[in-house]
């Protein structure tokens, strides 16, 4: 059974990273077509702001699931609450977030094309989706989902076996972006390797990812299950 009041507590400290997040990337991408104008220098890719955004929210999702559990696994048992209740805290939450940071980088795409006279066609995974497509959002929310467990997966690593088993870890990691890349047809966020093939079916690559994101997390009950957990 779900514990609610568990949950929103994950679910609102985590998306007050993720609204700073969207407000901060939104200067930052106003920034990227306004310092041009006054800096002749400097040029600037003429990406739209849906692809720029897009990169950075994977970093951003990867670092949150990071976080996520040395942040909130501790507290989860000083208040009584089990790895259970956490784990799928974690879980409501992680979709949450990646439904929240697609619908924000959907209206900032909204909002900043017209203004900026950004490229209407946004190339994401290698696949070039309208800025405000029901494929661009099922791409994002998809791989966010899939970056936020692959962050917790390597925290618990480190959590429950230590620093030499960690880095290993890191290295399982990077060969489970090779293959979400394979999917897409794009690069591993982690090796800069190119993808070995041309990725396949758009609506086959998100929904493989997702599988993939469900088997991490039930594999994180496994890996959470026997850690020791210090409390002060």
């Amino acid at each position: 059974m779900i514990d609610k009041r568990a949950t929103k507590v994950v679910v609102a400290d985590t998306h007050i990273w993720t609204l700073w997040f969207i407000g901060g990337f939104t200067l930052v991408v106003i920034g990227m077509e306004v310092i041009p104008a006054f800096v002749s220098r400097i040029e600037i890719p003429d990406t739209s702001a849906l692809e720029a955004i897009y990169q950075s929210s994977k970093v951003f999702m990867l670092v949150v699931g990071i976080m996520a559990i040395y942040t909130f696994l501790n507290l989860f048992i000083e208040f009584g609450k089990t790895r259970q209740d956490y784990i799928h805290a974690l879980t409501i939450s992680g979709l949450l977030l990646a439904v929240t940071l697609s619908v924000g980088a959907l209206l900032v795409s909204a909002l900043l094309t017209p203004i900026f006279d950004q490229p209407t066609q946004a190339v994401i995974n290698e696949t070039a989706v309208h800025y405000l497509s029901i494929d661009a959002a099922l791409i994002m929310v998809s791989t966010y989902v899939f970056y936020f467990a692959l962050g917790m997966f390597i925290t618990s690593i480190f959590y429950r076996f230590g620093w030499i088993i960690g880095i290993l870890g890191v290295g399982v990691a990077i060969f489970i972006t090779i293959i979400e890349s394979y999917l897409f047809g794009t690069e591993s966020i982690f090796s800069g390797l190119h993808s070995l093939g041309d990725g396949v079916n758009l609506y086959l690559a998100a929904l493989l990812t997702l599988v993939a994101s469900g088997l991490i997390f039930m594999l994180l009950k496994k890996l959470l299950a026997r850690v020791q957990i210090s409390v002060s």
